[in-house]
């Protein structure tokens, strides 16, 4: 039944109303699945995006490892020492040891098929573990060891032409003889794949590729077989046009396209740290719209439900895969922390305007800052100022990818100073970059470095040889001494068994000092060695023996000087300490070492010893005469001659002039001995154009007669020398027991003249000397007397030598001019006429210095005028010091005091230097006087004459000393000499008696007496 509209049957309202509710919930389906399909694209996205990212993330992660790996190794400071050693003085066994250990130790805890080290020079790998480089993979290699950084070389593979192989290379130095090796770690692709597997969670049915754009041309990786195991392969298989290649080609990192597969898809790149390196991850859309296209129209409207609460389900499942993700990012940021923050390195973080994003806790504690300090802050603030240009100049042009290279200081919260060295690497990560930087705190290491720098500069300049040895004792290193010292070249004992370089050399020795260094690990002391020409020599030595932790002997250090010199030395000293410069003799210091032990000798064997000593008479004379060095040859000339009749070891030169000699065996001989030397001694000697017969005398002491040991035979020698001068000299004088009392006797009296100083037991009388043309008094010279209240008068010879020799000459000559000053004062302050009075000066007197002032404060104090003092000088005593002696006499002379040169004569010396000295008189010694009227005068009175004309013409006057008789009185006036002293005119008279003289103004001579002369007293008080 038909009806119409208004009038529809039930059934077909029913059914247009179903068809319309079916239009509407189809339409309304049609949009809810519109919609669903937009919300599941766009979840699609993100889930694909966050998983590109976590998985870039990942193998990221793999390969900041792989770079940080090479980075710590190639740089790591005892594998550079080891190895920079080994290329500076060859590889031993220990050092070959040590660094393929190393290799090894990295290949077996890192998982690299290969590790090693490559010569660039040689195009070598001179240290491998595991799979040696091939020629080819050390040829890449070679081609960037000149760029800075670590960096990632393409291998070839020689099994398959499209597997892929990579290794990472580093420089290991940049300068210096590391600077041309390679460290090498090959690595496996497949673990970058796997990272991804391992790091992307299972959130969608795509897929992920790695690829990169190779030659300008998008390349894909993939996962093949083989008989080594799985491998990474090159696919070139990416189709132009297809989502792949447009991705790679295109700005964008999202398209929308046909994959490779022909189907509708959703592609996502994300960059890796390798440049030109991608993750992309691929999702078709039939597998994002496959659930929704797979029910049928009619059922629509309840899939419609149905696909809403399966869009509400996918969203709560979707929250919870997001929450799931960022756990999981949550724990590879742990593993992030553990590897980076947590390591050894200085790992810091920072973006591109240099605020610090993230850094290690090794770095916190390096710098010493807490997290909140360093996070956010400057990260020049590190660096001292110093430092601050360098490190912008380093990254100053760098690229995402780019590695450097650095070393420098940087500066600790408190602000000390440390050194660290390490790599600054850009990233780029979704648009932004950031600078992440390892480095190793290098302070530690470069003070070691430093001290091995010293230490190595110890060994090659140090004046001491020093040999290296391996634990089999072969030479492994010398230093130039050693070459200096032994003649030996380092290629000549290199490998050489270190016995070998001493063999013949004490043996014996050295096997001890081998056995004391293997159980003490140290040995000291002197041992013989042997020079390449197989001279022998001493040397002193340190040994050390150098254990591993094991215990084990792997090094012994040896180090030695040459003792050549010092024992010269030693025996050049110990020749001058016991000889004679001069003479070539043993001296005084070897005697007192051989005579004991002659002693004792001749005690053991029951022999005698005689002991002579042999002093030359007046030798200081012949100084004075002929000057030093004159005396000097004589006393060589001496010791000649004394060495014909004694062995050279027997005699010595005891003092200036003194020599003594040893006479062993029978005594019966020793006078014909003595005799011959004294013989030998006095002979005629030449100095200059003078003919000198030098007078010595000798004094002899036997042992065991009288004397008993070395010191009394010295002793009672030197007392017996003494007899034989008191003698005459020229002659030699056997020891007495009464010599020593003597001796002792002058002793006691050195003693008692001191008290008689002190209590004026002395006194001074005065001779008068007279003008020989009419016997006027011209002046007087005092002399010294001693009134000895047990031994009387005790005479000037007896007790003069005494003084002088005790030093008490110079109380006595101060005391003597004084009491002169004294009495010629009283002269004049009774009224008479005084004379001058001549004071003898002693030389210890004469050469004190302020002994001018001395005279004059002296002078000054009793108001003595200076005509009034005539000092009385010796020859000897002004040629001692003559350039201070004329200094002195001059001021004497500036002073008004006259000077007299006394004993003129006596000396050697020739007459020309009076010109030097400002005297006033000239004494003819009496020694020339006496002889004069005698049959043996002639001499004398040629000598008296001479003088005298000499002193005319030098405009000195005359005095003649010890005139006895009236020849010589009127000889001495013919000549024209000017004054006389004797007992002619008078003998030495006291103050009282002088004084009687000085009362009487009458001449004391007529001048009518028949010989012109008549004494002041009667002959028989002469």
């Amino acid at each position: 039944m038909s009806v119409s509209l208004r009038g529809r049957p039930l059934s077909w309202r029913l059914t247009a109303g179903f068809i319309a509710f079916a239009a509407a919930i189809l339409c309304l389906g049609s949009l809810v699945l519109h919609q669903a399909e937009r919300w599941s694209e766009r979840a699609a996205v993100d889930t694909l995006r966050a998983t590109v990212q976590l998985g870039a993330r990942g193998m990221n992660a793999w390969l900041a490892e792989r770079f940080a790996d090479a980075d710590v190794f190639s740089s790591h400071a005892s594998m550079q020492h080891v190895l920079r050693h080994a290329v500076e003085r060859g590889v031993g066994k220990a050092e070959e040891e040590d660094i393929q250990n190393s290799l090894d130790a990295i290949r077996q805890r890192y998982g690299y098929p290969s590790v090693s080290i490559i010569d660039t020079e040689q195009k070598l790998a001179v240290f491998s573990s595991g799979v040696r480089p091939r020629h080819a993979d050390i040829a890449l290699a070679t081609a960037v060891a000149g760029v800075d950084g670590v960096r990632w070389i393409d291998l070839p593979f020689p099994g398959s032409a499209n597997a892929y192989r990579a290794a990472v290379v580093r420089r290991i130095a940049a300068h210096g003889p590391l600077a041309h090796f390679v460290f090498y770690l090959e690595v496996d692709p497949v673990q970058l794949v796997r990272a991804l597997t391992q790091s992307s969670p299972k959130v969608f049915d795509g897929h992920g590729i790695l690829m990169r754009v190779q030659d300008g041309k998008p390349v894909r990786f993939g996962s093949i077989g083989g008989p080594a195991g799985e491998s990474l392969a090159v696919v070139d298989d990416v189709v132009a046009g297809s989502i792949e290649h447009r991705l790679l080609t295109a700005p964008q990192n999202l398209v929308k396209g046909v994959s490779g597969s022909g189907h509708e898809a959703i592609a996502m790149r994300e960059a890796l740290s390798l440049p030109g390196w991608y993750l992309v991850g691929v999702l078709d859309e039939t597998e994002i719209h496959a659930g929704l296209r797979e029910p049928t129209r009619v059922a629509m409207v309840a899939y419609g439900v149905l696909l809403a609460l399966v869009a509400a389900g996918l969203v709560l499942w979707l929250r919870a895969e997001r929450h799931h993700h960022f756990q999981r990012e949550a724990e590879m940021a742990g593993f992030y922390d553990q590897i980076l923050r947590g390591g050894d390195a200085l790992f810091v973080l920072n973006d591109w305007r240099g605020k610090v994003v993230d850094a290690s806790e090794s770095t916190l504690k390096a710098f010493r800052l807490a997290r909140d300090q360093l996070i956010g802050s400057d990260i020049m603030a590190l660096a001292p100022d110093s430092e601050r240009d360098a490190v912008l100049e380093m990254v100053k042009g760098m690229r995402p990818g780019d590695s450097r290279r650095f070393t420098g200081q940087r500066r600790r919260s408190d602000g000390s100073i440390f050194f660290v060295e390490g790599s600054v690497g850009l990233l780029e990560i979704q648009g932004r970059r950031y600078f992440h930087s390892v480095a190793t705190d290098v302070t530690q290491a470069r003070e070691l470095q430093a001290r091995l720098q010293q230490a190595a500069s110890v060994f090659e300049l140090a004046p001491a040889a020093i040999v290296v040895c391996n634990s089999e004792r072969e030479v492994v290193s010398v230093n130039p001494a050693f070459t200096a010292i032994t003649g030996y070249t380092p290629e000549e004992v290199l490998g050489v068994p270190v016995e070998a370089l001493t063999t013949g050399a004490d043996p014996e020795k050295n096997a001890m000092m081998v056995a004391a260094v293997l159980e003490n690990d140290f040995w000291e002391g002197e041992l013989e060695g042997r020079r390449k020409n197989g001279q022998t020599y001493p040397r002193h030595m340190l040994a050390a023996a150098h254990r591993d932790a094991s215990g084990e002997v792997y090094q012994f250090v040896g180090m030695f000087t040459d003792l050549t010199a010092l024992r010269e030395a030693q025996t050049r000293a110990e020749f001058h300490a016991n000889h004679d410069q001069l003479t070539g003799l043993p001296n005084r210091r070897r005697l007192d070492a051989v005579l004991p032990t002659l002693v004792r000798q001749a005690a053991e064997r029951d022999r005698s010893l005689t002991v002579v000593v042999l002093n030359l008479d007046r030798f200081k004379s012949i100084n004075e005469s002929f000057g030093l060095p004159e005396g000097d040859r004589m006393l060589v000339a001496l010791a000649q001659r004394l060495q014909a009749s004694l062995p050279a070891d027997k005699l010595f030169h005891f003092g200036a002039d003194e020599f003594v000699g040893l006479l062993e065996g029978p005594p019966v001989g020793h006078a014909l001995t003595i005799n011959r030397m004294l013989e030998v001694a006095c002979c005629k000697y030449t100095a200059g154009t003078h003919a000198i017969t030098p007078s010595v005398s000798v004094g002899v002491a036997s042992y065991p007669e009288l004397s008993q040991d070395a010191e009394s035979l010295l002793r009672n020698a030197g007392a017996a020398l003494s007899t034989a001068k008191c003698r005459g000299g020229k002659t030699w004088q056997l020891y007495e027991p009464a010599m020593n009392a003597s001796a002792h006797d002058d002793m006691l009296l050195a003693v008692e003249l001191q008290s008689a100083i002190e209590h004026r037991q002395l006194e001074l009388h005065y001779q008068p000397q007279a003008r020989l043309s009419n016997w006027s008094l011209t002046g007087v010279e005092a002399l010294l007397r001693w009134k000895h209240p047990r031994r009387g008068m005790v005479s000037p010879a007896r007790f003069v030598p005494i003084a002088e020799a005790s030093g008490l000459i110079v109380e006595l000559s101060q005391w003597v001019l004084e009491e002169a000053c004294r009495t010629w004062a009283g002269w004049c302050s009774d009224g008479l006429l005084p004379p001058p009075i001549a004071v003898n000066v002693s030389a210890l007197q004469f050469s004190r210095p302020g002994f001018v002032e001395q005279v004059q404060q002296t002078m000054a104090r009793f108001g003595v005028a200076p005509h009034g003092l005539v000092l009385e000088l010796t020859e000897s005593l002004i040629m001692e010091s003559s350039e201070a002696a004329v200094a002195t006499m001059e001021r004497l002379s500036a002073m008004g005091v006259r000077i007299a040169l006394d004993d003129f004569g006596t000396g050697y010396s020739s007459l020309s230097y009076l010109t030097r000295f400002p005297l006033d008189k000239l004494k003819i010694d009496r020694s020339f006087v006496l002889p004069i009227g005698t049959a043996k005068g002639q001499e004398a009175e040629a000598i008296v004459q001479s003088v005298v004309s000499m002193a005319k013409a030098l405009r000195l006057r005359v005095i003649a000393e010890g005139v006895e008789t009236d020849e010589q009185a009127n000889f001495l006036k013919d000549c024209g000499c000017d004054e006389m002293q004797g007992y002619l005119y008078s003998r030495p008279i006291p103050d009282e008696a002088l004084r009687s003289l000085l009362e009487t103004t009458l001449p004391l001579r007529s001048a009518a007496a028949p010989s012109g002369l008549q004494p002041l007293f009667g002959r028989e008080g002469r």
